[in-house]
Protein backbone atom coordinates (compact mmCIF):
# COMPACT_ATOMS: atom_id res chain seq x y z
CA UNK A 1 0.00 0.00 0.00
CA UNK A 2 1.43 3.33 -0.68
CA UNK A 3 -1.63 5.77 0.71
CA UNK A 4 -1.43 6.79 3.45
CA UNK A 5 2.61 6.35 3.27
CA UNK A 6 4.10 3.41 4.69
CA UNK A 7 4.41 4.14 8.68
CA UNK A 8 5.14 0.22 9.77
CA UNK A 9 2.11 0.30 11.86
CA UNK A 10 -0.98 -1.97 11.14
CA UNK A 11 -3.95 0.59 10.19
CA UNK A 12 -7.81 -0.78 11.67
CA UNK A 13 -9.89 1.95 10.91
CA UNK A 14 -10.10 4.83 8.44
CA UNK A 15 -13.07 7.30 8.27
CA UNK A 16 -14.05 10.50 6.24
CA UNK A 17 -16.05 13.74 7.26
CA UNK A 18 -18.99 14.80 4.97
CA UNK A 19 -16.77 17.14 2.96
CA UNK A 20 -15.03 13.84 1.54
CA UNK A 21 -11.17 15.73 2.08
CA UNK A 22 -10.72 15.56 5.97
CA UNK A 23 -10.00 11.93 6.98
CA UNK A 24 -8.43 9.81 9.46
CA UNK A 25 -6.98 6.76 9.79
CA UNK A 26 -6.21 4.82 13.42
CA UNK A 27 -4.32 1.38 14.14
CA UNK A 28 -1.59 -0.01 16.42
CA UNK A 29 1.00 1.48 19.06
CA UNK A 30 -1.01 4.56 18.88
CA UNK A 31 -0.90 5.33 15.20
CA UNK A 32 -3.31 8.41 13.98
CA UNK A 33 -3.16 9.79 10.09
CA UNK A 34 -5.00 12.63 8.95
CA UNK A 35 -5.72 13.58 5.46
CA UNK A 36 -7.29 16.88 4.07
CA UNK A 37 -7.10 16.49 0.72
CA UNK A 38 -9.05 13.51 0.34
CA UNK A 39 -6.40 11.22 1.23
CA UNK A 40 -3.74 11.83 -1.33
CA UNK A 41 -1.61 12.79 1.39
CA UNK A 42 -1.12 12.08 5.32
CA UNK A 43 0.57 13.36 8.47
CA UNK A 44 0.85 11.71 11.43
CA UNK A 45 -1.07 12.47 14.51
CA UNK A 46 0.62 12.83 18.33
CA UNK A 47 -1.04 10.75 20.76
CA UNK A 48 -0.53 11.39 24.79
CA UNK A 49 -1.19 7.47 24.86
CA UNK A 50 -0.16 4.35 23.94
CA UNK A 51 -2.56 1.66 22.95
CA UNK A 52 -4.31 0.03 19.70
CA UNK A 53 -6.97 2.05 18.02
CA UNK A 54 -9.18 0.24 16.51
CA UNK A 55 -12.55 2.35 15.15
CA UNK A 56 -12.39 5.94 14.33
CA UNK A 57 -15.68 7.79 13.73
CA UNK A 58 -15.34 11.69 11.98
CA UNK A 59 -18.13 14.36 12.33
CA UNK A 60 -16.23 17.62 10.71
CA UNK A 61 -12.91 19.07 10.26
CA UNK A 62 -12.91 19.40 13.51
CA UNK A 63 -14.51 16.51 15.55
CA UNK A 64 -14.36 12.91 15.70
CA UNK A 65 -14.26 9.96 17.88
CA UNK A 66 -11.07 7.25 18.28
CA UNK A 67 -12.17 4.22 20.39
CA UNK A 68 -9.09 1.24 21.11
CA UNK A 69 -8.03 -0.62 23.95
Amino acid sequence: WQNPLPQGNPLFSIHFAKDDKTGFAVGADSTVLRTENGGFSWKSQLVPFDVTLSGIFVKDKKSAVVVGA
